[in-house]
């Protein structure tokens, strides 16, 4: 078993609909293709999302901190930037 970890994830303050919508639609097209809203196809085991109207978390299993530094960076690169 690998570390547990709990994201937590904000929407950024004036972040329109469109937005935090497009944001989404990335997320979703992400984990379907892996499995996970990092994109990473191993080392990274997605538990369990909660979602709420300011933003939500994440619970996540990590067995590879390289695969846990890809995951942070396709969330700083792909969301982030998004909202």
């Amino acid at each position: 078993m690998g570390q547990m970890y709990l994201q937590r994830f904000a929407y950024r303050d004036g972040a329109t609909r469109s937005e935090i919508d497009a944001a989404w639609a990335e997320a979703f097209k992400t984990f379907a293709r892996s499995g996970n809203w990092g994109g990473v196809d191993s080392g990274v085991k997605h538990h369990r999302t909660y979602g709420t109207a300011w933003g939500g978390y994440v619970l996540i299993e990590v067995d590879d901190p390289e695969a846990f530094g890809r995951y942070q960076a396709h969330h700083n690169q792909t969301y982030a930037s998004a909202v």
